[in-house]
């Protein structure tokens, strides 16, 4: 696996896990503290997934959405981290899934894993990877 992936989320501990079971699942991870941040680094090598804590989504959603739409970010697949109970909303607030929290390094693999092979294929493919995590849509 070669898969580029960012993780966005501003608790430093839950960043370092998360960018240390991306690492040891094979993925080629970066963990960043900001949306600015962000887009800082994919500038210069954008990611193919974008795993972004809820809260760094709801503080600017309108500012994540254009972000993910344009520049660098774009195409990027978005896994976010979050309650399972928001995740229709944050699906519709650009997620393509959601792992919820709390979460495990299990749980997140799935997730990128997820995210990167559906949206890989043709559409009306089967997949190949295992479902989305438990409550993720």
């Amino acid at each position: 696996m070669d898969a580029r992936v960012m993780v966005v989320e501003d608790v430093s501990a839950l960043r370092r896990f998360a960018v240390q079971a991306l690492d040891l699942g094979g993925y080629v991870a970066t963990g960043v503290g900001s949306l600015a941040e962000a887009l800082f680094v994919a500038a210069v090598s954008a990611p193919d997934v974008l795993v972004v804590d809820e809260r760094v989504i709801r503080a600017a959603p309108d500012r994540f959405l254009a972000l993910i739409q344009s520049g660098p970010l774009r195409g990027s697949r978005i896994v976010a981290l979050g309650l399972v109970a928001a995740r229709h909303e944050l699906i519709e607030m650009g997620a393509h899934c959601v792992v919820g929290k709390p979460f495990s390094d299990h749980d997140l693999l799935v997730g990128v894993a997820w995210v990167l092979d559906v949206y890989a294929r043709p559409a009306n493919a089967p997949s190949t990877a295992p479902g989305p995590p438990g409550g993720v849509q």
